[in-house]
This record gives C-alpha cells, structure tokens and sequence, in this order.
C-alpha cells in the first residue's frame, strides 16, 4: 500500500504538468486559429466588396454610382451603368480579384459566383437576352452565402428580400423554382 501511495504522490505532479503542458498548447493552437478566422474573416470582406461592386453598379441609378476616384469619375461619365459595370467586370483588377476569391473564399460563395458568372457568360455567348428573374435569383444566392461566411450562418433571410433594398418591386417578380 505505501507503494501506491507514493507512486501516486510522485505521478500526480508529473501527471498534472503534462496535462497543463497539454492544455497550453492546446489553447495557443486553438487562439493561434482564432486569429488565423479572423484575418480570413477580414481579407473575405474585402474581396466580396471588390466582387460586388459591379452589381452595386447595376442596381443603382445612374447619377449615385459609387465611383471613388476621379479619373474612375472622369473615364465613366458618359457610360451607362451597364458599360460601367462591364467595363469594371472585363478588367485584370476584377480577374485578379475573381481568384482570390476562389482561393480565399468560402465553398458557398465560390459556388454561389460560379452560378452567378456562368449564367452571365451563357446568355451573353448565345446571344441571349438575360433573364432577369433568373440572374436576380443567382445574385440574390450569392448575397445570401457571403451573408453566411462573414458570420451569419443561420441566416432566416430569403435572397429577394437581400435585393429589396435596392429593386422597388421585388415583390411583383415571379417566384422561381429552381436555380
């Protein structure tokens, strides 16, 4: 019995340094990935917004198209919103941007893009018209899985009521079963 017991006295220090080591290394590795999430939280954030700045473009009215610069004012003056918006979407930096997305991006959003652009690219090498419903569903989609990635992931919302904000009769469109 005196064995045990000073078996038990020598281990429990050695026991209780282990786990202690165990637990630190744990909880660096564990703060070291929080840290990790968050600048991907961030360097996600501004990809999206690059992303999306042709569809800000789209949806606005023409005399409010968010255009920082003033060479970007100047270049842009006489465009359409839908030249402007082609314009930005056909340049490198939009390209450039488009692959860090599909790098750092989350499958969602990449997923829910790739739906996005394919429709885009579809219609317009065919010839096609867009449909309106269609591509405001894939947009909305899109809005709904960056909505997802920054932290909202159980989000309730529906993707036309993301769109509400900026088309005035939202409501008066078909609802689309599928896309």
């Amino acid at each position: 019995m005196e064995v045990v017991k000073v078996i038990a006295e020598i281990a429990t220090p050695i026991l209780l340094l282990y786990f202690t080591a165990r637990f630190e290394v744990a909880r660096r590795r564990e703060e070291r990935w929080r840290d990790s999430e968050m600048r991907l939280r961030e360097d996600r954030i501004e990809i999206y917004n690059k992303i999306l700045e042709p569809y800000v473009i789209l949806l606005s009215k023409k005399d409010s198209v968010p255009i920082s610069s003033t060479h970007k004012k100047n270049k842009y003056k006489n465009m359409s919103n839908e030249e402007i918006a082609k314009d930005i979407i056909l340049s490198v930096d939009y390209r450039d941007t488009g692959f860090k997305l599909a790098l750092f991006g989350s499958d969602g959003v990449v997923r829910a893009y790739y739906n996005l652009q394919q429709h885009s690219f579809n219609r317009a090498n065919k010839g096609l018209s867009s449909n309106p419903q269609l591509m405001l569903r894939r947009l909305g989609n899109f809005l709904l899985e960056i909505r997802r990635s920054v932290g909202n992931e159980a989000t309730k919302i529906q993707y036309h009521e993301l769109l509400g904000w900026f088309i005035t009769d939202i409501e008066k469109l078909e609802p689309i079963t599928s896309g």
